[in-house]
């Protein structure tokens, strides 16, 4: 009876919390362990200067690649039938024009009047292309385009390629003929560099080998 005397309420909740704890630090242990795995799937904090260094060797690294395939275009030579027949220079900015309208007006290349055929990128960056047509690819809003066109006359024809770019910022289309390789730039449009639209082109560039 005095030990019953001698024991409180506080002492019995003292004796509860006891027995709790051992299980209490080891709830505590196991959230500390799962905030540490929870933060372990978080994808890793990069600086600014770090995403700037990522972007800045991906652009380098397609100007390479568009540089690279710009310089591989073969010159391929067409025989004097083909070559008498190749379009003039001088309707090389009626062609750029019409399309451009076109693209303003409907989204689409104006294949109801010009002859466009669309070819595999690794066989446009490789030069088969068919005279008197326009070789397209897309990737997005952006055509690359090639052909051919006479820069001497019916007579004494002169046979050259074209490639450029149509491209759409905003909700305009613009054109620009790629430089390099030999190939002609009809005025009064913009002449590229491969680096210029480098991120742009990089879907439509030949794979890497």
């Amino acid at each position: 009876m005095l030990w019953e005397s001698l024991v409180s309420e506080g002492h019995v909740r003292s004796a509860r919390l006891r027995r709790l704890q051992p299980w209490i630090l080891a709830a505590g242990l196991l959230l500390i362990w799962l905030g540490i795995w929870v933060a372990s799937l978080a994808p890793p904090v990069r600086s600014d200067s770090s995403v700037l260094s990522i972007l800045q060797q991906r652009v380098a690294k397609a100007r390479t690649r568009a540089e690279a395939a710009l310089a591989g275009v073969p010159r391929q030579a067409l025989g004097p039938a083909e070559s008498g027949a190749l379009p003039p220079y001088a309707e090389l900015p009626e062609l750029i024009d019409a399309t451009l309208q076109s693209l303003d007006r409907s989204g689409a290349l104006p294949t109801d009047t010009l002859d466009f055929v669309e070819t595999e990128r690794a066989l446009l960056w490789k030069g088969q292309w068919v005279a008197e047509r326009v070789h397209y690819a897309r990737s997005g809003e952006v055509y690359l385009v090639a052909g051919y066109v006479n820069l001497g006359t019916a007579t004494r024809p002169q046979p050259a390629r074209w490639m450029g770019v149509f491209k759409k910022f905003g909700d305009k289309w613009q054109y620009g003929s790629l430089a390099g390789g030999g190939l002609y730039a009809p005025r009064p449009y913009p002449v590229l560099r491969p680096g210029d639209l480098s991120l742009s082109m990089a879907p439509l560039l030949p794979d890497e080998p």
